[in-house]
């Protein structure tokens, strides 16, 4: 792999990493029962962002032709 293809991929993985974090934290606040409206919606957020970024993540693994 060359280094722009685990540049990028080490980016989204530190996008993952904070995301994961902001939803650890969200959840500590607030728990799993009774909360917010708007604790719910950040979460689902953060875990779409998550999910494109590990298909990004995969895209970029595949890509035969990244970086030419």
């Amino acid at each position: 792999m060359d280094k722009a293809k685990a540049d990028h991929i080490a980016g989204l993985q530190s996008y993952i990493n904070s995301k994961q974090r902001e939803i650890d934290g969200l959840i500590r606040d607030y728990g799993h029962g009774v909360r917010p409206s708007w604790v719910s919606t950040d979460l689902a957020l953060a875990w779409d962002a998550i999910a494109r970024m590990e298909r990004a993540i995969k895209e970029v693994t595949e890509d035969e032709s990244y970086g030419l």
